[in-house]
């Protein structure tokens, strides 16, 4: 997987290496069909998965699992309670 990163206007190099920011990335998913709305991308694989973070049960910001979402099918996968577990981290 690789990460999206956080977008960084503090001089041209670092634009260059964050104009596909999980914000720009957030949008254009959005525009998939069967991509989860309101969700937010953090990351894909290359061949047009994604994972994401969706809105908690009041939907007053995002939920801490971090789920994977298949393009084909639409389907959303949880693969971590959070962001920590996802890159090993251990609580």
């Amino acid at each position: 997987w690789q990460l999206f990163p956080i977008y960084d206007d503090s001089d041209k190099k670092r634009i260059a290496r964050t104009c596909n920011d999980i914000v720009r990335e957030t949008k254009v998913a959005r525009e998939w069909t069967g991509f989860p709305q309101p969700g937010v991308t953090l990351a894909y694989n290359g061949t047009g998965a994604k994972l994401v973070f969706l809105p908690n049960e009041t939907a007053e910001r995002l939920a801490e699992q971090v789920y994977w979402w298949d393009h084909e099918t639409g389907e959303v996968h949880a693969v971590a309670e959070g962001f920590g577990e996802l890159a090993g981290e251990s609580r």
